[in-house]
């Protein structure tokens, strides 16, 4: 039986996506990479604290050490009176006493003016003091103010005569506490069955790095999650001083939190002032003159906000335009007078070496680099120096953690689960994993710090 072209048309008709498409046959081109649109987010300052390796064990909620002070001080002027005629004492109180109540100048002391000039100390009682010109001419209300600081540069005995007291120069005792912070991770029964279009997450900027997806994703983010809280804890915590209003809801009791590196800085360190868009190399200056009277050491490393960090690149351009300098990639220490490597990562100024960092947690979008907030201005300017303690030689800089034997609290981590393939111990459809860090800052030398802030 012969077939007409009529009753062939239908088979010759054009196989087209539109048509298949009703029956949902065609498998949809979704990449199987979960790409993280906005990197890896963070928590570099917690890695960067763990990388210098100060990373100390304690038994105890509290820990502390002994900071020394001056070993010789300088003794301020306040309510001076007398020494109107040249040649005759002057009377002050001491205005720098320490909180012993013992002042550091003795009777029979030689101080050194600002002018120049000597006085002698010819008595001490309490903190009234009583000095005397050595030069015959000299007025000492002339010479002296209120606020001035006098010098101790030497003391003057007559012969015959008995030892003088003895001098104590005193410690400051840096206190912190430790901080319990937590995290969960909670999928149900019915979400580890979910098939997913992608099996990998890609990072950008990590060389092609991927890690699984799934259940893991969310692990990965819980940890982040963890490590951020850590860090805001270790940059910007606030010791609880408000227990009868600051309590957890849950057990009634004050809430222990430490201190971070922020505020250690605000109340035991130095502040330099700056307005955006103006940054001169001067302000190493600044820094340097600070740094030398508190015998600070000659490396410091400055965690940066963007801004800054680029004004820094901009601001070092223009320092070194029409100069003989030449860029070199000499580390840290390198012999040449001047020397900033390719990036501007290092300066050499003044006889210190500066080492920049970006701390790209003061950018984050939803932590420190919010709208409104100033940190991707901010430069916290940190001394290298160690310090040598029963636990070894530690950076300034570092954390502790809660541990006894074998039992290390700096970050737990384990499962509580109702679905999934292990053991079922609890009756909800749901597998937990539950995290948990206990841990608080350790700083050191926060004379010696720096914040650099509009």
């Amino acid at each position: 039986m012969s077939t007409t072209a009529a009753g062939t048309s239908a088979f010759r008709s054009t196989y087209t996506n539109d048509l298949v498409s009703s029956f949902d046959i065609l498998k949809p081109d979704v990449w199987a990479k979960l790409v993280r649109s906005h990197g890896k987010q963070g928590a570099e300052f917690f890695s960067t604290i763990r990388a210098l390796g100060f990373q100390v064990p304690t038994s105890n909620e509290d820990y502390s050490h002994f900071e020394d002070d001056w070993i010789h001080e300088t003794t301020q002027v306040t309510s001076f009176s007398g020494g109107a005629t040249p040649g005759v004492v002057a009377t002050f109180t001491v205005g720098n006493v320490p909180s012993s109540g013992q002042v550091y100048i003795r009777a029979k002391d030689d101080m050194l003016l600002a002018t120049g000039d000597v006085v002698y100390v010819t008595d001490v009682s309490g903190t009234t003091v009583t000095i005397a010109p050595k030069d015959s001419t000299l007025q000492l209300d002339t010479v002296v103010s209120n606020l001035d600081e006098l010098v101790n540069f030497s003391n003057s005995n007559g012969e015959g005569t008995g030892q003088p007291a003895g001098r104590f120069s005193g410690t400051r005792k840096y206190e912190n506490n430790l901080q319990i912070i937590k995290e969960t991770l909670e999928v149900t029964g019915t979400q580890m069955t979910d098939g997913l279009w992608f099996n990998e997450v890609q990072i950008p900027g990590e060389g092609g790095k991927m890690i699984s997806a799934y259940y893991v994703k969310g692990q990965e983010d819980a940890e982040y999650r963890l490590a951020l809280e850590m860090e805001g804890a270790l940059l910007f915590g606030e010791k609880n001083n408000n227990a009868t209003v600051v309590l957890d809801p849950d057990t009634g009791n004050a809430v222990r939190s430490t201190e971070g590196l922020v505020p250690y800085i605000t109340t035991n360190g130095n502040e330099i002032n700056y307005t955006p868009g103006t940054y001169t190399v001067s302000k190493f200056n600044e820094m340097n003159k600070i740094a030398d009277l508190e015998q600070a050491p000659s490396h410091y490393c400055g965690f940066l906000g963007i801004d800054l960090h680029e004004e820094l690149d901009d601001t070092f351009v223009d320092y070194l335009k029409d100069t003989n300098v030449s860029f070199t990639n000499e580390m840290m220490g390198g012999s040449a007078d001047k020397g900033i490597n390719i990036g501007f990562k290092y300066l050499n100024k003044g006889g210190r070496n500066y080492a920049f960092k970006r701390l790209n947690s003061f950018s984050n979008a939803k932590t420190y680099g919010a709208t409104g907030y100033s940190y991707p201005q901010w430069g916290l300017f940190i001394p290298l120096g160690m310090n040598k303690t029963d636990q070894g030689k530690l950076p300034t800089v570092g954390m502790r953690y809660k541990q006894l034997g074998k039992y290390n609290r700096f970050t737990e981590m384990w499962d509580v689960s109702g679905a999934g393939t292990g053991n079922k111990v609890i009756a909800d459809d749901v597998s937990r994993m539950y995290m948990r860090a206990h841990i608080g800052g350790h700083f050191q030398v926060g004379n010696q710090m720096f914040k650099v802030n509009p």
